[in-house]
């Protein structure tokens, strides 16, 4: 067959790369050959299945917001061999597998329509999204934060970046001490003290070509699957990734408002005055508060892929050669593509954790993390009433108990 005469994989507006390819690629003799006719018949398959999801379902329906919502960051799961980091548990990988396209989760199949027993309320969807995206007892959603933030940081310093974690004080260093006992004070309320910021990184970055160092102030961010947060995934014609995208660019607004508002509280400033706390934020931000967020459907924003991207350089240009690589390029790339495994599947896994706690609000729920909360509660009841009853020992046992054994042992 000539090359003229080649296929065009589906696509008469993007013809077949192999109209403009030499014979002998087409042959096999040209090095990377096999590769290009891989690389063809997958994109052939992706505009496909894109024109599916386009066309075939309902804008709102979460098969399609997942596949609109997904990058490489969410695919990750896909080809991770499970090691210490990466491996996850049996209902985390059922979890991931029906959340990454869109399908009803297999977690909650059996309880659709039980009421949930929380403040938030509500009941049981097919999705579960009703466990994840409202707020319940238990602080799911700040043990999934702290995940994110921590594994961030630990990369942060593998890469000989100076990180520091939820720096107080940094924005309130100008304040009087009755400021500060206000503020104290305000904190009380969990509403007045989401409203205190406090960053979650403290960043200090080191740029090659200019040789200068920079602050970062970055936050972490959590998006859970509802309609407001994906409300750009639920039109005629997405791009893809934008709900990330569109939490990421928020951020850096709200740090703004949020610190002139601490400013007017606590400091008195005046409206359209620059108090100390919005100074202190622009003397360390360099260019506002960084949004790192992650998604319902594993994906990430990009500032989250700029990041690892250049963590992934620094560890690969520093230990290429003790990784075992003869070129930086090879271990730039096997050190970036580490750290997205790791993130990635520390997103996924405690995505899956966050459902799975919440089982126990649900009325009728049997889940082992339900068990083993109500097995510790039970031990911390029996040890606070044998400490009142002064029997208890430091290493938990009961010296009432261990004094019947040791007499039934004499008989």
């Amino acid at each position: 067959m000539a090359t003229g005469d080649m296929p065009t994989g589906g696509d008469a507006e993007k013809p077949c790369f192999l109209h403009h390819a030499d014979h002998e690629l087409i042959g096999g003799k040209g090095k990377g050959g096999q590769h290009l006719l891989t690389d063809e018949r997958e994109r052939a398959v992706f505009r496909a299945t894109d024109t599916w999801f386009h066309e075939k379902l309902e804008h709102k329906d979460w098969r399609r917001v997942a596949w609109f919502a997904c990058g490489k960051f969410a695919t990750t799961w896909v080809t991770t061999m499970p090691d210490d980091t990466t491996a996850l548990p049996n209902y985390a990988l059922t979890y991931v597998a029906a959340a990454y396209i869109g399908l009803p989760q297999p977690m909650v199949a059996g309880l659709l329509g039980r009421t949930i027993n929380t403040a938030s309320g509500g009941t049981v969807g097919k999705y579960g999204h009703e466990l994840v995206s409202r707020s319940h007892p238990g602080g799911g959603w700040d043990i999934h934060h702290d995940a994110m933030t921590n594994v961030m940081a630990s990369t942060a310093g593998e890469a000989a970046v100076s990180v520091l974690k939820e720096v107080r004080g940094l924005l309130t260093a100008q304040y009087t001490p009755m400021a500060l006992a206000e503020m104290a004070a305000a904190g009380a309320d969990p509403t007045e003290r989401r409203k205190q910021r406090i960053p979650d990184l403290m960043l200090d970055m080191h740029d090659g070509p200019t040789n200068l160092r920079s602050t970062k102030l970055a936050d972490t961010k959590i998006i859970h699957a509802n309609e407001s947060n994906y409300k750009k995934d639920m039109v005629g014609a997405p791009t893809r990734g934008r709900a990330a995208e569109e939490r990421q660019a928020k951020v850096a607004g709200e740090y703004v408002k949020a610190v002139q508002a601490m400013d007017r509280k606590y400091v008195g400033t005046q409206e359209g005055t620059v108090g100390p706390t919005e100074a202190a934020l622009a003397d360390h931000s360099h260019g506002g508060v960084v949004g790192l967020v992650f998604g319902a459907f594993g994906e990430c924003s990009q500032s989250v892929d700029l990041l690892l991207e250049s963590f992934g350089k620094l560890i690969g240009e520093q230990g290429f050669a003790e990784m075992g690589y003869r070129t930086v390029e090879v271990g730039v790339g096997v050190a970036t593509w580490a750290i997205r495994r790791e993130w990635s599947m520390t997103h996924w896994r405690e995505s899956a954790n966050l459902m799975w706690r919440n089982l126990e609000h649900v009325t009728g729920a049997y889940s082992e993390h339900a068990k083993a909360k109500r097995y510790t509660q039970r031990r911390a009841a029996w040890g606070d009433a044998h400490r009142a009853a002064g029997t208890h020992r430091a290493n938990g046992t009961s010296r009432k108990r261990n004094r019947a054994r040791l007499q039934r042992a004499r008989a």
